[in-house]
């Protein structure tokens, strides 16, 4: 991914790593015709020779997983089994495989699966809830005395200006803003433009 940001910046010596999940229902065929029943493989692209020798010249390889579970075995390395658990899982949801969850990579895409399973208004309401518990930490943290500014009309605290700043800068919403503070939209606005 970082390579195809800039063309220049690719030198042959990178390691690039490809991943291939199999994930199509457990019967990914050979051209023979005979299921794949490994399951981790691995191509690299170096070149060989017409003696079939190997020239060593690139760090790519392209890695192959099968989360089949009866493909699965004690020669499949360490450093795979919990993936190819949680694809297997997540292809199909009633196998019998408890998930690492101690493995912090596989917790981690565990809640990003759920979150994603979620639907709009539950994830609209979670982002609410988050921008909320942020704004009134820095309301909190910030301890910002109380006073008047004259350049956004009479009768508004200094206090409510600068935990509307502070809310802008961590990138909180104007409805949230809105109901934290008890600022106007337009006041909102012109804090934002301010903050441009």
């Amino acid at each position: 991914i970082e390579q195809q940001k800039k063309a220049s910046r690719y030198k042959v010596p990178q390691t690039v790593l490809g991943i291939v999940v199999l994930t199509r229902a457990y019967i990914i065929d050979q051209l023979t015709g005979e299921p794949i029943q490994e399951s981790v493989m691995s191509i690299d692209f170096d070149p060989r020779n017409p003696k079939d020798e190997r020239i060593k010249i690139w760090k790519h390889q392209l890695l192959f997983l099968n989360p089949n579970p009866k493909y699965k075995s004690d020669d499949t390395p360490k450093n795979y089994r919990d993936w190819l658990d949680l694809f297997s899982k997540s292809i199909d949801n009633d196998i019998n495989i408890v998930l690492n969850v101690k493995n912090s990579g596989i917790a981690k895409t565990i809640q990003l699966i759920e979150y994603e399973a979620l639907d709009p208004k539950t994830i609209a309401e979670m982002k609410i809830s988050e921008s909320k518990k942020a704004m009134i930490s820095i309301i909190e943290n910030e301890g910002i005395n109380i006073g008047m500014d004259k350049g956004m009309g009479k009768g508004i605290d200094l206090e409510k200006i600068n935990s509307a700043k502070n809310a802008i800068k961590a990138g909180c919403t104007n409805e949230l803003i809105k109901a934290i503070t008890g600022l106007k939209d337009e006041q909102i606005e012109e804090l934002r433009k301010q903050h441009e």
